[in-house]
């Protein structure tokens, strides 16, 4: 059987059977290179192949080439690489992702990485890719790695599904890394929508398109555009100038250089108790990056717990980091207690939760961030969610 014909009848069989892999291989056209390809490989806009390869392969393992190749486009690792080195960065890329292949029935072909002593368990390519740096430092191999009898273990080793750079496609047409990476977010939802109303998404994969579709965000990419709406502005119109309210003037008040008060509450409730060694970690961090004037910190489950005022030019002690608490979860007390206590002297809150609660309260009139240690069931009806990405 000819190469593309056997390739072509994989993916045909992709979209019947799963056709969220297989709508999505239909975005990739075929092209048969056999100088300079010895396997297959992907730009994210054609599927390259050395014929030879294919037809040694079995139909299943056909099948699960061309998902690999789709993979790699999915989950964006072609405009992820970077300055890489994208022979360290495939092999990176290559562990989570058979990892899902597997989990989702497929076959691969053989001499793919596989992580089977779970050394790469939950982590990202990004952090793979730290960790096989630092086995080729030392000169000791990954977890599912064939050896290659007398040679140097990371010479020769023949990957198959590797990534090209779309830079060097020779169609003048073809679209750039950050081209693809917003085209195929349209590809995968696309996909996804179809493969979800034949009720042909695997339960695996709903939560890996969630968070590819909707990606958590590391809470300090919000903190300095979020910060900047703070402290930026030469004048606050939400602060008046108290010296014109008696004439029924309202002025703008001249803000400060540095940033007012802000503050940081902390959800000491019972479910956060695993994420509290954090939630010390991030608020240290909050201080030190933010260095507002005044820091008010609250711990709260059911009711605000307790109140802590620490001014820019302390240092922290121990008693900001003894945490009180350790009920239910409600995070309208902290807004009526800053309403309470703090009227409009707020420039700012960020709350550090794990976002399971349902008791919000109303909206306030100052701009609210949420630190939360897990995906968040349902957005918060107010403010910004960014994510707290623990260290492994």
């Amino acid at each position: 059987m000819e190469a593309q014909e056997a390739l072509i009848k994989a993916r045909s069989s992709l979209i019947i059977g799963d056709p969220f892999w297989g709508v999505l291989a239909l975005k990739l056209t075929l092209r048969m290179q056999n100088e300079g390809c010895d396997t297959a490989a992907t730009d994210g806009n054609n599927l390259y192949y050395n014929e030879k390869f294919i037809d040694k392969l079995s139909a299943s393992e056909r099948k699960g080439l061309l998902a690999h190749e789709v993979g790699h486009c999915v989950f964006g690792h072609i405009p992820r690489q970077g300055n890489r080195d994208p022979e360290i960065w495939n092999m990176a890329c290559d562990y989570p992702l058979n990892r899902v292949l597997l989990e989702a029935g497929f076959i691969l072909p053989a001499g793919g990485l596989i992580d089977h002593d779970g050394e790469f368990t939950n982590m990202t390519a990004e952090e793979i890719y730290e960790k096989l740096l630092e086995h080729k430092k030392k000169g000791t191999l990954p977890t599912g790695w064939p050896a290659n009898p007398g040679k140097d273990p990371w010479q020769g080793k023949t990957i198959w599904g590797k990534m090209r750079d779309p830079e060097n496609n020779p169609d003048v047409d073809a679209p750039t890394a950050s081209q693809l990476k917003s085209e195929w977010k349209i590809h995968t939802a696309q996909a996804t929508e179809i493969a979800r109303q034949q009720g042909h998404l695997p339960g695996h994969l709903i939560r890996f398109m969630e968070d590819m579709l909707e990606p958590l965000v590391d809470w300090r990419e919000l903190l300095w555009p979020f910060a900047s709406t703070w402290a930026g502005e030469e004048y606050s119109w939400r602060k008046p100038n108290r010296a014109y309210i008696s004439e029924d003037e309202y002025f703008p008040s001249l803000k400060e250089e540095a940033l007012g008060d802000v503050v940081l509450a902390i959800d000491s409730s019972g479910s956060t108790e695993p994420d509290m060694e954090q939630f010390i970690s991030e608020f240290v961090d909050i201080k030190n990056t933010l260095q507002p004037r005044r820091l008010i910190i609250m711990h709260c489950d059911t009711e605000v717990q307790k109140v802590i005022e620490v001014e820019k030019e302390d240092e922290l002690e121990k008693e900001h980091f003894e945490i009180a608490g350790g009920g239910g979860t409600y995070f309208s007390p902290v807004f009526k207690e800053v309403s309470k206590e703090y009227s409009d002297d707020i420039e700012a809150l960020v709350y550090l939760t794990d976002l399971e609660c349902n008791d919000f309260g109303e909206a306030p009139p100052y701009p609210v961030l949420w630190v939360s240690s897990r995906r968040a069931k349902k957005a918060p009806p107010f403010g910004e969610v960014g994510y707290i990405f623990k260290e492994s």
